[in-house]
C-alpha cells in the first residue's frame, strides 16, 4: 500500500522554478578580412623588407657633418697661428755687416743703409711711389728700425705763416729749422710710445749741409739729436726700447729720423744709428717737384 510519499531526492523543483541555466561565453570577434593578396597554403612566404635605416656617415646629404670637425679644427689652428704671429717677439737685430748706398727713386735724397737689413722705400722714394705718402726709407732687422721721412723747408715756412710761432717757433727768424720740426715730431712720438723719456744730445751728425750760428757763435749743422727710452709700440715689441730721435735740415729738405731697438741691442747698435743719421743728405740742390708746397711727415712714418 503506497503512502503517496516521494523520495527526498526526487520530484523536487529547485527554488526559482525550472532547471538551472548555464551562461554561454561570448564568441571571439571575427578576424578582419585580408586587405592584400592571400598566400595559398603551402606557398613560400614573400620576404618583408627591413625598415629603412640611414647610415649617418655614408649619406651624401650629411657630407657637411663629416667635414665639420675638420673645419673647426682648421679654424682653431689658423686663429692660433695668427695670434702667435702677432705676439711673437721680433728677436734681436742683426749687427750690420756693412752699408749700401741708397738713392731715392726721385733722386731727392740719399743715405747709407745696412747691407743685411730689410729695406722699404717710402712715398716718391720708391719706384712708382705715391705723392700722398711722405718720401723716405725704412730699414729693419728683428726689433731694430732705422727710418727717415722728409718734409720741405717751404712747407715749414708755409705752416709758420698759417699757424704762427706756436707751431714752428723761431723758424722765420733765421733760427733752426731742425729744432722747429723736432718740436712737432716729439708730440707724435710721445703719443705712440708709452713711457717716452728723452735727453737732448750736445751735437748731431749731419750731411745735409744747412748751417746755423750755434751757442759758441760759430756755424754748426742745423740738426738736433735726442736719446730716448720707451716701451715698444707694436704687438711684437712690448718691452723696453732704446733709440735716437733726430732732425737734420738742408737747403730744401728736412729729414725726421727715428732709430730704435730692444734695450739689450742698444750697445751694439748705438754707433750704427749715428752712422745712419750722419749719412743722410740731399741728393740734388733743386727742390723736388713732388714735394713742392707740402709739409710732409714730421716724425718718421707719420708719427
Amino acid at each position: 500500500m503506497s503512502s503517496g510519499l516521494q523520495p527526498l531526492g526526487g520530484g523536487l523543483t529547485p527554488m526559482g522554478g525550472g532547471e538551472e541555466k548555464k551562461e554561454t561565453p561570448p564568441a571571439p570577434p571575427a578576424a578582419p578580412a585580408p586587405t592584400g593578396p592571400v598566400t595559398p597554403p603551402g606557398a613560400p612566404r614573400t620576404a618583408v623588407p627591413a625598415p629603412n635605416t640611414r647610415d649617418f656617415y655614408r649619406d651624401e646629404e650629411d657630407a657637411g657633418r663629416r667635414r665639420l670637425p675638420w673645419l673647426i679644427g682648421a679654424g682653431v689652428l689658423v686663429a692660433a697661428s695668427i695670434v702667435f704671429a702677432l705676439l711673437r717677439p721680433l728677436g734681436p737685430a742683426a749687427l750690420p755687416t756693412g752699408t749700401t748706398p741708397f738713392l731715392a727713386a726721385d733722386q731727392a735724397f740719399a743715405c747709407d743703409i745696412p747691407t743685411n737689413w730689410d729695406k722699404t722705400p717710402l712715398g716718391t722714394a720708391a719706384e712708382g711711389g705715391q705723392t700722398t705718402t711722405s718720401p723716405g726709407v725704412r730699414v729693419t732687422s728683428g726689433g731694430g728700425t732705422m727710418e727717415v721721412t722728409f718734409s720741405t723747408v717751404r712747407g715749414l715756412m708755409t705752416g709758420q705763416l698759417l699757424f704762427g710761432n706756436e707751431l714752428t717757433p723761431g723758424s722765420m727768424q733765421g733760427q733752426s729749422n731742425a729744432l722747429a720740426v723736432a718740436n712737432l715730431q716729439k708730440k707724435g712720438v710721445r703719443k705712440r710710445l708709452a713711457g717716452y723719456q728723452e735727453t737732448k744730445q750736445p751735437a748731431c751728425p749731419s750731411g745735409m749741409g744747412a748751417m746755423i750760428i750755434g751757442e759758441s757763435k760759430t756755424f754748426v749743422a742745423d740738426a738736433v739729436l735726442y736719446e730716448f727710452t720707451a716701451q715698444g709700440a707694436g704687438l711684437h715689441q712690448r718691452g723696453a726700447i732704446h733709440g735716437y730721435r733726430a732732425v737734420v735740415a738742408g737747403a730744401t729738405l728736412i729729414g725726421a729720423v727715428l732709430c730704435w731697438c730692444d734695450e739689450s741691442d742698444w750697445p751694439k747698435l748705438k754707433p750704427e744709428f749715428l752712422k745712419f743719421i750722419g749719412s743722410i743728405k740731399e741728393a740734388r740742390p733743386s727742390q723736388p717737384k713732388s714735394m713742392l708746397g707740402t709739409s710732409g711727415s714730421l716724425g718718421g712714418g707719420g708719427y
